[in-house]
């Protein structure tokens, strides 16, 4: 067996061998005798050392990382019952002029002791993620309602609601992103912080509709590329046409879409956005274009992420604060 060990190495060796070792088990039944305990000599071990290569090396620790990628979203996302919109259960109160109070004390909590630009990458990024995000994100105010955290780029929207999709991927408002990295970027203010968040591009849900050139178009535009598509009972994609009609013609069927549709976003080409509090300086109508730009140039001509926090830093204080 030691010769084995010397020649595979890899699990391409490994396939090469065990695919080998079949075909000459399979052609010894066409053979002499002679040379039929030859090839079943040498050719059964070689097919247990090289099922046993790819059991240990390729197919075991891919079967433990899926058991481990449920266990973490379970553990991360938590029951239907921790849900903002839980039937029954009203929403707690905090008054809409207290997002950035809320945000920082949330900063504090998913990044204690930070006082300078810190990056996260990987499994901590997801975790610190999720305690910035955990819930409630939703609540109660004077006019009726109001979402403390935002998410800033070409759009300016609340986060009502974050999950864990797996180790690497999150669902952020109707955004699936699967993150490269997060930065945390404490401001001179606490009313400045803000965290910095980048994702790798994903394959697209309809690869025919994209080709270079639309995507080249879509970066030129936007600075980056993405689609938006209906996931229906959690399993089936449908176009966002089909979303809008409320219709959907799946393997061959037309169902009607309902409740049980969901509006996603996926990103076909690098992304990035902030998350802020609504009364953030970044909420101003006249730092958009100039935010964009600076996250363009942080994608794609190696602008740093301290550029902005400078900038940041020197943005007016917002309008609308109740307690001073």
């Amino acid at each position: 067996m030691d010769k084995y060990f010397k020649v595979i190495k890899t699990e391409k060796d490994a396939w090469i061998g065990l695919v080998s070792s079949l075909i000459a088990i399979l052609v010894s039944t066409q053979v002499p005798d002679q040379l039929f305990w030859i090839l079943i000599v040498l050719g059964v071990p070689l097919t247990i050392f090289c099922f046993s290569f790819l059991l240990v090396k390729s197919w075991t620790p891919f079967l433990l990382s899926w058991i481990s990628d449920l266990k973490f979203v379970a553990k991360q996302t938590g029951s239907e019952n921790d849900s903002n919109y839980v039937s029954g259960t009203e929403l707690e109160f905090l008054p809409a002029d207290q997002s950035a109070a809320f945000f920082a004390k949330r900063f504090s909590s998913a990044f204690p002791g930070i006082r300078t630009i810190t990056w996260y990458s990987g499994k901590e990024a997801i975790d610190r993620l999720s305690i910035l995000l955990r819930h409630p994100l939703n609540f109660r105010s004077q006019n009726g309602y109001t979402t403390p955290i935002w998410w800033w780029r070409n759009g300016n929207l609340q986060i009502p609601e974050f999950k864990v999709l797996s180790r690497k991927r999150v669902l952020l408002d109707r955004m699936e992103l699967r993150i490269k990295s997060i930065a945390a970027v404490p401001g001179s203010d606490y009313y400045r912080s803000f965290v910095y968040v980048e994702a790798h591009p994903e394959p697209p849900v309809f690869p025919k509709e994209w080709n270079e050139a639309r995507k080249a178009e879509a970066v030129e535009l936007f600075g980056y590329a993405h689609e938006e598509y209906g996931l229906y009972r959690k399993k089936f994609c449908v176009s966002r046409s089909e979303y809008d009609d409320g219709a959907a013609t799946i393997k061959g069927k037309v169902f009607q879409l309902g409740d049980d549709v969901e509006l996603r976003e996926r990103y076909i080409t690098s992304f990035n956005l902030v998350i802020a509090p609504h009364l953030s300086p970044i909420n101003n109508t006249d730092f958009d274009s100039e935010l964009r730009s600076v996250l363009n140039g942080i994608l794609h001509e190696g602008q740093s992420l301290e550029e902005l926090a400078e900038k940041v830093d020197k943005l007016p204080k917002p309008r609308m604060w109740g307690l001073q």
